[in-house]
């Protein structure tokens, strides 16, 4: 078994999705400070289930995805996978696949999913398919910056779990941990059975005085029916006596003895006429007796069933009241976020708006100003040209001056000569008046020129400000949009997270779990109706929910079941699956509590 290869997606520094590959040998991950190569060790320690955030360098465990830069937005999930091959056949994990991948995905609301081979599971499948091989969250082969100091400086107990791990023992140890979980489980099933049979102990008093008052009703029938007996015979001998007295007196009188006859026969049949309708009244007065009992028991349940519907539709309604409030919230909330957004996009729109004029401004701005760049080396060009015409001018005029000076200086010493120099005397100051008229023209043409060139260039600059402007703004925007869609996914992720904790009983037992999704899926393993946990059954004011969770405790997994039958089943169904124990309130052993003096005499006291 060797490590082939580790994906990282979303964890830390590596929001794209990379993979590295690691061939036989020795792979050295090398780099500068901050570069990420203590995620990649705090990515293997983490896919291998480490818990403790402390370990992998952060301080909650939201600290392990991609927070976002100013370029990028901050992802939602952490995904690592990591890949073994497992074909060699020593130092073979116990596993029947030749390559084994284990995945660890962790969610910004706080779930967490594992996978093998891209199949879910639970963290302690995980753990216990590393262990003896070192590699697991507590192994040995992660060693890091200050490890072996902190090994060697642990107590002996502490540092025996990982001489346990080299020495392949700790499999062995674990299972004797869960073997010790699963005897105290057995033994809180005992107690339960116990329990079971105190109660039933406690009512075995009452059916046994019930027994003997049946006994000793079946003894006074018999009685009474001996009695009756007595009576008939008594009846039929005083007949007789009569009889007798009768036929001694037939000789006296036949007559008189005919008409005895006839009321001894007469009286016989009213007698078996009695009779019999006697035993038919006795066997009907037990009939009724026996429907008495049976419509008394079925109304007892028939209340119980209707106060039971009673609270389960109270609880219905005020549950969907809670959720019809909440999903009118969140459609509010949603309203708004889609409102803060319809109103973000037409400012965005605006904003595009005016950047498109802003960017059309500057482009003319642009070719404006190049229009003035251009001009202006032109006029520096022709400014240039003029300076030097007003160079050579200058050099002119004092090669003029010059000769007006040796002009002069020579008109005293010829007088002909004198009339020719001062023509061209007079040449060369009208020469020299249109030179200064012409460089006075291309001073005052340049001023221009440089004030025009200084106006163009503050309009570029104040463009460009405002432009600069505009692109903060955009980018403020952009940031806002993304915050509210980012608050957006995150309620409905959050309202997604608690429908599903609402469907899947998410902070129940495991057993109470266990019996409320088995009796989704198969309703006829159970002897009746399961209403499910007293959590869920009752229904009071947010003030009052503090103390009646502390006054119940523990009880508020308990579950209510239709009958007797009903939680046996259940009963039986947990065992045979393993699944733990759990508590049943059959509702036909339910009876309601009247009030006690002593809450009569609390209800006078304050805080009542």
């Amino acid at each position: 078994m060797y490590l082939k290869s580790l994906e990282l997606h979303g964890f830390k520094s590596f929001p794209n999705k990379t993979l590295l590959t690691f061939e036989r040998g020795t792979t050295i991950v090398v780099g500068p400070n901050g570069s990420g190569k203590s995620n990649i060790s705090d990515a293997m320690r983490w896919v291998l289930g480490e818990l403790s955030s402390k370990n992998i360098r952060g301080t909650r465990m939201e600290d392990v995805i991609f927070g976002g830069t100013d370029l990028r937005r901050p992802m939602s999930y952490a995904e690592v996978s990591v890949t073994f091959d497992n074909s060699t056949p020593n130092h073979r994990i116990n596993s029947p696949y030749d390559e084994i991948v284990v995945t660890r995905r962790y969610y910004r609301s706080g779930e967490s999913e594992y996978m093998i081979n891209r199949k879910s599971c639970l963290l302690r499948d995980i753990r216990d398919l590393f262990l003896n091989t070192g590699i697991g969250k507590d192994g040995y082969s992660i060693i890091g910056q200050g490890k072996i100091a902190e090994i060697l400086s642990k107590k002996s107990e502490d540092r025996r779990n990982i001489f346990e791990e080299a020495a392949g023992i700790s499999r062995y140890r674990k299972s004797k941990e869960d073997t010790e979980k699963k005897l105290a489980s057995v033994e809180q099933n005992v107690d339960s059975v116990s329990l079971v049979f105190q109660e039933l102990d406690s009512r075995i008093g009452p059916l046994a005085r019930d027994a003997e008052k049946a006994k000793k009703y079946r003894d006074l029938l018999e009685v009474k029916k001996g009695a009756d007996v007595s009576l008939w015979l008594f009846d039929t001998q005083k007949i007789k006596v009569d009889l007798e007295t009768a036929t001694n007196a037939f000789r006296l009188a036949s007559a008189e003895y005919e008409r005895v006859s006839e009321k001894i026969e007469s009286l016989e049949k009213q007698s078996d006429h009695v009779h019999d309708k006697l035993i038919s009244s006795r066997i009907a007065s037990e009939e009724l007796l026996g429907e008495i009992n049976k419509t008394k028991d079925n109304l007892h349940q028939l209340e119980s069933s209707y106060q039971l519907a009673v609270s389960n539709i109270e609880h219905a309604k005020q549950l969907s009241m809670q959720c019809e409030r909440r999903l009118a919230e969140l459609a509010s909330e949603d309203a708004q976020i889609l409102a803060q957004r319809d109103e973000e996009l037409a400012r965005i729109k605006t904003l595009k708006a005016t950047e498109r004029v802003a960017m059309d401004e500057q482009l003319e701005l642009l070719l404006e100003m190049d229009t003035y760049q251009n001009a202006a080396i032109a006029l520096e060009r022709l400014l240039a040209e003029k300076l030097e015409a007003i160079e050579r001018l200058n050099d002119r005029l004092v090669d003029l001056r010059v000769r007006l000076d040796v002009a002069q200086k020579a008109k005293t010493d010829g007088v002909g000569k004198g009339e020719e120099l001062v023509k061209e005397i007079a040449q060369y100051k009208a020469e020299e008046k249109r030179l200064r008229e012409d460089v006075a023209r291309c001073e005052k043409n340049t001023a221009s020129y440089r004030e025009r060139i200084d106006a163009s260039e503050k309009e570029l600059t104040d463009a460009s400000g405002e432009l600069v402007d505009v692109e903060l703004d955009k980018e403020e925007e952009i940031k806002h949009i993304n915050t509210l869609s980012a608050e957006r996914e995150g309620l409905l992720h959050t309202i997604e997270s608690l429908k599903r904790l609402e469907e899947h009983f998410e902070g129940y037992q495991e057993s109470v779990r266990f019996v409320m999704e088995k009796h989704a899926k198969s309703p006829e393993l159970f002897k009746g109706k399961i209403y499910g946990p007293i959590s869920k059954l009752i229904s009071t004011d947010s003030k009052y929910i503090t103390a009646i969770e502390t006054a119940l405790g523990q009880n508020l997994q308990n579950i209510a079941v239709e009958s007797d039958e009903t939680a046996k089943s259940a009963i039986r169904v947990l065992k045979n699956e393993k699944a733990g124990r759990a508590t049943f309130y059959p509702l036909t052993s339910m009876r309601a509590v009247s009030e006690t003096p002593d809450i009569k005499r609390a209800s006078s006291l304050a805080g009542y």
